[in-house]
């Protein structure tokens, strides 16, 4: 193969790995804000009987977060639901309260209330109204059994907590969140890493997909 071709095929195949980068984070779609998940395919099942209610902590509820998404995973023979659905903060102020339908197994998202500020540490509560069980997907055990065991944080129990996941409201492309990102990019990393290391990535990446373009017109030009 001559040098000129050897060029060719890698700029092309860089150029076309950075378009396709680019399509797919341009690409709308939920975003998760938080989530209180710790495993890969969670495995264990908490059961809600009719009338128990069921609290547990540590949960972090971000201002941005339109929804709270529970993941049902079994239902009792009888019509399921009502399901009460409270949370509040680390003080036991209200952030949002719900009464909602449980229909079928999936998942189950609850609109949250909005003029909120980010709440960690607060408490999530669940009481089932209705006259069957509610199984929810647990946070913390993995059904992959060679998986690395995880510990829940402060606030929760050493046990499997109910799984909550956070989204934001609408659909967001990676493009139109990468500020949130990048003010959020230096938390739990080195403390010279801050806000702007991300900034620099994307410019190297952005750098190194323009070179491969020149890289490629070059060799389709020379003869």
């Amino acid at each position: 193969m001559s040098p000129r071709i050897g060029l060719a095929a890698g700029g092309l195949v860089v150029s076309v790995v950075v378009a396709a980068l680019v399509l797919l984070l341009a690409q709308p779609s939920p975003h998760l804000a938080a989530t209180n998940t710790r495993a890969y395919d969670e495995r264990v099942a908490i059961d809600l009987a009719p009338g128990q209610r069921r609290c547990q902590g540590g949960e972090y509820v971000p201002a941005a977060a339109a929804r709270l998404r529970l993941t049902i995973v079994g239902l009792g023979t009888a019509p399921a639901g009502p399901l009460a659905v409270a949370l509040s903060d680390s003080e036991g102020h209200p952030l949002s309260q719900a009464t909602t339908p449980v229909e079928r197994a999936g998942p189950l998202d609850i609109p949250l209330a909005g003029g909120r500020a980010d709440a960690d540490g607060g408490s999530l509560c669940l009481q089932n109204l209705g006259r069957a069980r509610i199984a929810f997907e647990g946070n913390l055990t993995s059904s992959v059994l060679e998986a690395a065991p995880s510990l829940n944080g402060p606030g929760e129990r050493p046990t499997d907590e109910v799984r909550t996941d956070y989204y934001l409201g609408g659909r967001q492309s990676w493009f139109t969140l990468a500020p949130t990102i990048a003010s959020r990019f230096a938390d739990y990393k080195p403390s010279w890493v801050g806000a702007w290391t991300l900034w620099v990535l994307i410019a190297l990446a952005l750098a190194l997909a323009g070179g491969a373009m020149m890289v490629l017109r070059l060799a389709l030009r020379t003869p």
